[in-house]
């Protein structure tokens, strides 16, 4: 299931979760992919275990809810995973909190092999070597993170001016330039409606099988018509409607869809 979620103007929701999210739950499995990491590099051999790296990333993280965001909305989107673990019971992963540890490696290996100049607190990068080291580190979290939305029943997209640029500055609707953001969406549209194994349905899979620098604006055109609105006033209709006998999820299905199951 996917939704886009717009409560950036109201911090009567999520305004007391700004400041509790980075050292509580993320903090674990931030540790976990960094030990993950570390087992991949060989410093001493100049050797990656690509398909180690690939396969290990998030196999120990689960998670219930999927959350894609721009980086710029980091702090946004763990205030929200907060409320979905301190209201609904539910755990978040949020993307960035990986993209940070990967930023840093490719620094550490620029820094170690691939340094061609040094100047005073200043080095200088071969080219290509630099584009080497990022295109395979990329590629391998891209897969990582394509696992983790099919292992995820439902992708939570924060729309915000950071991750859509607004109509009347382009001229184009729901136009990003994150590629991040826009290979998540279009892996979210690809994958089959999996069926959650507590309605007793067999579980499906897939149909098929730095902070970023996005000075330079090149656009991605992303396909939003199948995600539902998730505005302020779902988010308390969620929270008055919580029951013991219901899971969460459901009961926000359930409220986005006019009672209609998650599989109709």
């Amino acid at each position: 299931m996917k939704f886009k979620v717009d409560v950036t103007d109201d911090k009567d929701i999520i305004g007391n979760y700004y400041e509790c999210g980075q050292e509580n739950n993320f903090t674990e499995y931030k540790k976990k992919i960094k030990e993950k990491l570390d087992s991949c590099i060989n410093y001493q051999k100049n050797y990656i275990d690509g398909n180690k790296l690939e396969k290990i990333l998030f196999k120990e993280i689960e998670a219930d809810v999927f959350i894609s965001h721009s980086h710029i909305d980091k702090n946004l989107a763990i205030a929200i995973s907060e409320w979905l673990y301190k209201e609904m019971g539910l755990t978040a992963f949020v993307d960035s909190c990986v993209w940070d540890y990967v930023e840093e490696y490719l620094d550490e290996l620029n820094n170690r092999y691939n340094i061609i100049k040094r100047e005073y607190k200043h080095q200088t990068y071969g080219y290509r070597k630099a584009n080497y080291f990022a295109s395979h580190l990329y590629l391998m979290l891209n897969s990582a993170l394509n696992h983790m939305l099919d292992k995820t029943e439902c992708l939570w997209f924060i729309n915000t001016e950071n991750s859509v640029i607004p109509l009347d500055k382009i001229g184009k609707p729901d136009q990003t330039i994150s590629p991040w953001i826009y290979s998540e969406i279009v892996m979210a549209n690809t994958l089959r409606k999996k069926i959650p194994e507590r309605y007793g349905y067999e579980k499906r899979s897939l149909e098929h099988a730095s902070k970023l620098n996005e000075s330079v604006l090149i656009t991605h055109q992303i396909e939003m018509e199948n995600f539902r609105e998730v505005d302020s006033s779902i988010f308390l209709d969620w929270k008055r409607n919580k029951n013991s006998e219901e899971h969460a999820l459901d009961t926000l299905y359930r409220i986005t869809k006019n009672e209609e199951k998650f599989y109709e």
